[in-house]
């Protein structure tokens, strides 16, 4: 069975700003609204990393692998942010430094940043201004 609902921000993230009741607000771009829903089913895509004719998980298994790795970091960070006693190793410092660029990658703006610099890796510049929305699906569609 195949996973097909997967988060492009992690859960290990966002269950940081819920409640007790694991809700948080969340702004509804498209309808240009604000509400009040459970962080499990929020930031998520169907099949987010499969390709238009295979779905086999296998980017989405490797991401809950390291997820599960970078959970245990940010909760003892967080865990002891006051404490004198807070000591975050270079191995951890590693892993939440590649943890932030692949959470760059999981975007629409960093996959599409990332596919332009390696399809035109001499010409390539960094842009000025944001990918906007209709930029972005165009890129879908091809």
């Amino acid at each position: 069975m195949f996973t097909r609902k997967q988060h492009y921000y992690p859960r290990c993230l966002l269950k940081h700003f819920a409640n007790e009741n694991k809700m948080i607000y969340v702004h509804i771009r498209q309808a240009n609204k604000k509400a009040f829903m459970n962080y499990e089913k929020v930031c998520v895509a169907t099949d987010a990393y499969e390709t238009e004719d295979k779905v086999d998980n296998i980017l989405e298994n490797k991401l809950g692998v390291y997820e599960s790795e970078i959970e245990k970091i940010i909760d003892y960070i967080i865990k002891n942010i006051k404490s004198k006693d807070l000591d975050v190793s270079v191995n951890m410092q590693n892993k939440i430094f590649q943890y932030i660029h692949l959470q760059y990658l999981r975007t629409d703006t960093g996959r599409i940043n990332f596919m332009n610099l390696i399809e035109n890796p001499f010409t390539y510049k960094l842009r000025k201004k944001p990918i906007d929305l209709d930029e972005i699906q165009k890129t879908k569609v091809q």
